[in-house]
This record gives C-alpha cells, structure tokens and sequence, in this order.
C-alpha cells in the first residue's frame, strides 16, 4: 500500500493534529458497583460522534483514579470544538439501560502546543 500527502507539504486547513487530555470527575458514581457504568465524552465533531452520544468516545478511569475519568486523542490545532460527557449504565446484558447526559455544552479551542 502506499500514501501520500496531496496538499504540496502545507498544513491541513484546520492544523496539524495535536493530542488533547479531556477530564471529568464522576463523583456520585461508586467503584465496583452492582451496575455497570462508562463516561462518554461527546461534541460537535467527528471525532467526539457529532452529538451523538453512542459514538462518543469512551473515557477511562482506574481505581487509583477514580472517580476521575479521562480521555486522550487527536484533534486538529486550531479548531473550536464544543463538548459534553453522558454517563451511560449497562444491564447485565450490555445493554444501556439509562443516559445520564450532562445539560452543559463546553467550548474549547485546540492549541498548537507552541
């Protein structure tokens, strides 16, 4: 296989993909609960599922961590981007049973590290 750059060795329109840290403390959640739960960041772009909140992404915590929850992925420098987090719970089966979505929008631009 092979790729190639096609825009002549200038950067994209929207920057150069940068790693973004998103955070956010659950703490009315309890570790090793009877239902299991996951924290979906989701937003106004493809990378964050476009609102949608079942192809958000899903964010991680450890019991070292936790309530903390985070997730780290790549997003262009330069673009604004609005967010939100859901918290979904499961039934036995995988199923979601319940989305706790959160009421508040957040905006952030990406930097470019520099």
């Amino acid at each position: 296989s092979e790729a190639r750059s096609t825009g002549g060795g200038e950067a994209p329109p929207q920057g150069r993909p940068v790693p973004v840290l998103f955070r956010v403390a659950v703490s009315h959640a309890r570790p090793g609960g009877r239902v299991p739960l996951r924290v979906i960041l989701y937003g106004s772009c493809p990378e964050l599922g476009e609102w949608h909140v079942q192809q958000g992404v899903a964010m991680q915590t450890d019991l070292g961590a936790f309530p903390l929850f985070s997730a780290t992925f790549l997003l262009p420098a330069g673009r604004e981007v609005e967010y939100s987090y859901a918290v979904l719970r499961e039934g036995d089966d995988s199923t979601i049973q319940h989305i706790q979505a959160e009421r508040v929008r957040r905006k952030v631009r990406v930097s470019d590290g520099v």
